[in-house]
């Protein structure tokens, strides 16, 4: 998934909510009171409730998980950061709609703190993944680990970092030490099978290649 889809872009409610706003002529002819407050509150729900799973995910992660379950993890994980991001944007987009009607200080700098506690604690979930990312592919046998996976990978957090403040750095970062283990682990592999062809012929005795051919 990646978040230039349809459903990320501004969407139809945004649009009723510009024109039929409670500054717009037809709610102002029926005379009620306000419902910025109200308003307010409910765009908050889903972003609140979603920072409450990410912390709560991060409270819960194993410490040294198998290879089967840091699978799974990632999956979790990668979910949730999917999710956070919508949320917010979605979050944004509506409260933006009315932000410039709304003069309490107060809220304002309310806003502003709780979107900063949230991308932080995203931005955690993020570097849990990119550890567990790391770890399996270290413990994970290495035909399972091919190009295609560390594409997909790589396009998926390549879209998620403009979205998450201060990790685009910390994402390259963390990929390039996988490509190095990874060069690193073929190095070793290829450094020991042909220390043992070298030994076997040295000796006289038979090529063994099943490794090779297992490998």
């Amino acid at each position: 998934m990646t978040f230039l889809d349809d459903m990320y872009v501004e969407d139809e409610d945004c649009e009723d909510l510009r024109r039929y706003g409670y500054w717009s002529k037809e709610y102002k002819a029926l005379n009620l009171p306000s419902y910025l407050g109200a308003y307010l509150f409910l765009c908050s729900v889903p972003l609140e409730l979603t920072h409450e799973y990410i912390i709560m995910r991060l409270e819960q992660k194993p410490d040294q998980p198998s290879v089967l379950s840091i699978r799974q993890l990632m999956r979790e994980f990668q979910e949730g950061i999917s999710l956070s991001i919508f949320f917010k944007q979605r979050y944004v987009r509506l409260v933006d709609t009315v932000l410039g009607d709304i003069d309490d200080q107060h809220f304002l700098d309310g806003h502003k703190i709780s979107l900063i506690n949230f991308d932080k604690s995203v931005k955690t979930l993020l570097e849990v993944y990119l550890e567990y990312l790391q770890q399996w592919i270290q413990m994970a046998p290495r035909a399972i680990v091919d190009k295609n996976f560390l594409e997909d990978e790589w396009t998926w957090l390549r879209s998620c970092s403009p979205l998450i403040p201060e990790t685009e750095g910390l994402i390259a970062h963390k990929f390039c030490r996988i490509t190095i283990g990874m060069i690193e682990g073929i190095s070793n592999f290829l450094t020991t099978n042909i220390k043992k062809l070298i030994k076997n012929m040295s000796t006289g005795e038979g090529v063994d290649c099943e490794d090779c051919s297992q490998k």
